[in-house]
């Protein structure tokens, strides 16, 4: 079984943080930049027993063609909330699939946040688009995203 702890991930502190740095990071630059609003919507684990409806919200903020910035929240398969942030890079692509790799620093896992590096696969059309996050061989995250205008 599966422990259920406290949930807040502002409780310590990371979540006010996060929050406070996202803002006056990126508040300026979403006006010119290719940004996106993300919904994490779920996993599917190689065990069940997992939480598997992630429900989350999060932003992606074009740094160039490759790099994104990314940070959001949402319900990880411990079932606690999880703030993230940190970036993806895709550099290779086949028509609207993008595929790279994706790191971020994440709370909810362990009693400090962790880096968590993997692989990931995004499919784009002009105003939405899907992430895919295998964390191989176990799991795999969806995302659904929107541009925004």
């Amino acid at each position: 079984m599966l422990p259920d702890p406290d949930t807040n991930p502002y409780k310590s502190g990371f979540g006010w943080f996060l929050a406070f740095v996202l803002g006056i990071d990126f508040a300026p630059a979403f006006a010119q930049a290719d940004d996106w609003l993300v919904v994490t919507i779920g996993s599917r684990h190689h065990k069940r027993g997992y939480n598997e409806h992630n429900w989350g919200a999060g932003i992606e903020h074009g740094i160039n063609e490759d790099w994104r910035a990314i940070a959001g929240i949402y319900r990880n398969s411990f079932y606690r909330s999880t703030v993230y942030a940190g970036a993806t890079y895709h550099p290779l692509r086949f028509g609207d699939w993008h595929a790279g790799g994706a790191i971020f620093l994440a709370s909810g896992y362990e009693r400090r946040p962790v880096v968590l590096p993997f692989p990931s696969v995004s499919y784009e059309q002009k105003n939405w688009g899907l992430n895919f996050g295998p964390i191989l061989p176990t799991v795999i995250g969806v995302q659904v995203k929107f541009k925004v205008p």
